[in-house]
């Protein structure tokens, strides 16, 4: 008898991020999380050295600026950390040859939660998912010093805010409104597109903190960069149906972008022509037909293997073949 879970039959890894040889430059990438950042209170007098990935409550910790957050009942205690709002700032700088790319793209992989970017002093981007990233083009970056800042707004009076909004709009309230007492948590989770956790659960205390809890980087781009692959599996009767969903960031407009999406192991594929729409994020799909024979579906754990495949995407752009850089 075979055992199979079908949502976990079959799994794939890609080949992400590509970049063109137009004009000889390779696509140019900074890391904003190895430069110095720094946090300040808005609505106090804290400051410090913060640690990108991070959140409030560590780099106030790391900065003994708090006690363990961790110890006691400091869950509660050190509830005002954000009934606060929080800024945090760095600066990086460019040289000359970041004007020789048609476009120089900030890449932010996630923001906890609601938050203004600006650079330069410049509103860029505002924040109200903890869950989304963001690639967004860059008008007002210089050749020298940048100034990155971003205003985290306190997510207890933002997601209060909202649930009382709500409440006089409808005159209803959105269960639960508060976790239950003995969670000494905090109300409105449901308000806000955040780790519902944060606010509190059956499990561990409440920290409903702010930061940059996922990587940032800066790329200099000509052509198009694959800023994020995934697959979707249907399982029919006898095959699975494979959706590969593509989000890709163009420099240009054209009308020939060319792609192909293989598994070759199983010497499967599929090809793609597109037109791109440049300074902008664009969003295309293909499909792959598997026959379930021509692969080894995954057994329980303790019971035999779990096989991987690995599915790949390759791309062309006006003809010309994309170099491969992965991120």
């Amino acid at each position: 008898m075979i055992l199979v879970s079908i949502f976990l039959t079959l799994f794939c890894t890609f080949h992400l991020v590509f970049t063109s040889r137009f004009h000889n430059l390779p696509m140019k990438q900074i890391d904003l999380n190895t430069y110095d950042w720094s946090f300040r209170c808005r609505n106090c007098s804290l400051m410090g050295k913060a640690t990108i990935p991070g959140d409030i409550y560590m780099d106030l910790f790391r900065e003994r600026l708090i006690p363990e957050p961790l110890y006691g009942n400091n869950d509660q205690q050190l509830r005002w950390v954000t009934e606060n709002d929080w800024i945090y700032e760095t600066t990086f700088r460019l040289d000359r040859i970041w004007k020789e790319y048609k476009a120089v793209v900030l890449s932010i992989e996630g923001l906890d939660t609601i938050s203004i970017v600006y650079l330069n002093g410049a509103e860029v981007l505002r924040t109200h998912n903890q869950f989304l990233s963001y690639l967004i083009p860059l008008e007002v970056w210089r050749v020298g010093d940048n100034n990155l800042t971003i205003e985290f707004k306190s997510p207890i009076r933002y997601s209060k805010k909202r649930a009382d909004d709500y409440h006089a709009r409808v005159l209803h309230d959105v269960p639960p409104v508060c976790p239950p007492e003995v969670f000494h948590g905090v109300c409105h989770a449901n308000f806000i597109r955040k780790i519902q956790a944060s606010f509190s659960w059956d499990w561990g205390p409440a920290f409903p903190t702010v930061g940059i809890w996922q990587p940032m980087k800066l790329y200099g781009v000509n052509t198009i960069v694959f800023e994020r692959i995934s697959a979707t599996i249907k399982a029919e009767q006898d095959s699975f149906i494979i959706t590969v969903e593509m989000h890709i960031f163009s420099a240009v407009s054209s009308d020939s972008l060319e792609g192909l999406v293989t598994i070759p192991e199983l010497a499967l594929w599929a090809s793609f022509k597109e037109r791109v729409i440049g300074m902008r994020r664009n969003r295309f799909t293909v499909s792959l037909i598997v026959h379930t024979e021509s692969v080894e579906l995954w057994w329980p754990n303790g019971y035999g293997k779990q096989r991987l495949y690995v599915l790949k995407a390759n791309a062309k752009l006006n003809g010309e073949d994309i170099h491969a850089i992965p991120i």
